[in-house]
């Protein structure tokens, strides 16, 4: 376990966090994590300053004032916003546009402020800052945009010919922005990165990071009582975002190399295979799971752990070798039997098949261990139990946290005594 000393020597030692958008403790995806992280920042003693640069979605004064109450430390911590920022790099013809509106309103901000280390959360947030940091800077990245974004344009060509016809402009896209995270990156003190893949694919372009556990809550904590009692049929559950590049692999594996393969296990209509999330699956998917027999679509799932309990396993078969899903924490944070594709455990190492999980590298393989899942419940209440373990030492916001608070502690040593 990753140690910090906390001392009163913190009180004088300031630390700047930059966002894109509000971090909120339970609702969102990267924001969530956001805030996880800054709140151990914040209990942890220092004096914080907190930087949300407007989002999509603009921001909320109620939405902000929520987060200053939940920091609960205002005389330690103050909340200002970078509004002028509404996009930072757009895909242009010739590679991709840097939009640096608001980077002169964050530096009037942190030049205030003063920090002795900034944190910058993922790519966008780096970027405003610069690539030559005036301050000494963390930097947490979440998937990496050149991996991201070429997979994406792989499954256009998959499902339209026609996109092949762009592929010299998504090799270019490619380029531009492997040459984006060497420049930006190359400027902060330490990377850390949310997929265990990314240290090698960061490598590759000169620039080192490390791999660390996120924070990712358990909402609807698991009652103590709380008991699995899937059906007598073989039903399983495949949920999230729906239109991410995990969901979109995914579905294309579902329905293509899967199915058949189930079909030969229970025979038509011998499976269920419940389909939910917030957003609705891509036209494509619809179209398909109205067709087959053994697929409904649900919608949101309003309560997640009581869905988890009546099903054999959540599936995940994305066969991208890229990204950290918190869809498969979020099932093993509620005793929830995970089935992975290998490829997920290429984003997260302690994904381990018998041990944490059940993985599989083709489709064959993993339609066994969908029917292991129902054959064999003694075994799969031991994976269970040491998939939910796993999650409490690893990504678990107190134990995931320390990461974090390890490197400021490190980038903090290395400042010539507390700012005055």
């Amino acid at each position: 376990m990753i140690s910090v000393a906390i001392d009163s020597r913190k009180a004088d030692q300031r630390i700047a966090f930059v966002t894109i958008g509000i971090p909120h403790a339970m609702d969102g995806a990267s924001v969530v994590l956001y805030y996880h992280y800054l709140k151990a920042v914040v209990d942890a003693g220092y004096r914080v300053q907190v930087v949300v640069v407007g989002g999509k979605g603009g921001l909320s004064a109620e939405s902000l004032a929520a987060l200053r109450n939940s920091l609960e430390a205002a005389d330690r911590v103050e909340v200002v916003t970078v509004t002028s920022a509404p996009a930072i790099a757009l895909p242009s013809r010739l590679g991709i546009e840097m939009d640096l509106t608001g980077k002169e309103e964050l530096a009037d901000k942190l030049s205030i402020f003063k920090p002795d280390v900034v944190v910058a959360m993922d790519l966008p947030a780096a970027i405003l800052i610069g690539k030559t940091p005036a301050y000494r800077t963390v930097a947490w990245i979440g998937d990496l945009r050149f991996e991201s974004e070429w997979y994406h344009f792989l499954y256009n060509i998959r499902e339209r010919w026609a996109s092949l016809r762009h592929l010299p402009y998504a090799l270019l896209q490619r380029r531009a922005w492997k040459k984006i995270y060497r420049t930006i990156l190359s400027g902060c003190e330490e990377i850390i990165v949310a997929s265990k893949s990314s240290e090698k694919a960061l490598a590759k372009i000169g620039i080192r990071a490390r791999f660390a556990p996120y924070p990712w809550p358990n909402s609807q904590q698991v009652d103590v009582d709380y008991l699995r009692q899937p059906p007598q049929k073989p039903t399983f559950l495949f949920y999230g975002h729906l239109f991410g590049l995990g969901s979109r692999s995914s579905l294309h594996f579902l329905f293509s190399r899967l199915y058949p393969e189930l079909q030969k296990i229970w025979g038509k209509g011998g499976f269920d295979i419940i389909v939910g999330g917030r957003e609705a699956p891509p036209n494509w998917a619809m179209t398909i799971i109205r067709e087959r027999p053994e697929f409904r679509y649900i919608g949101f799932i309003e309560n997640l752990t009581e869905m988890l309990g009546r099903v054999h396993a959540a599936i995940a078969p994305l066969d991208v070798p890229v990204g950290n899903r918190s869809r498969i924490l979020t099932a093993q944070a509620k005793r929830a039997l995970v089935i992975a594709h290998d490829n997920a455990a290429c984003g997260n190492p302690y994904l381990v098949d018998m041990e944490t999980c059940l993985l599989a590298g083709n489709a064959k393989e993993f339609a066994r261990r969908m029917r292991l899942a129902v054959e064999d419940p003694l075994v799969v209440e031991g994976i269970v139990a040491r998939a939910e373990a796993s999650y409490l030492e690893t990504y678990d916001p107190p134990q995931a946290v320390l990461h974090m608070l390890a490197a400021l502690d490190g980038c903090l040593s290395k400042v010539a005594g507390p700012h005055t």
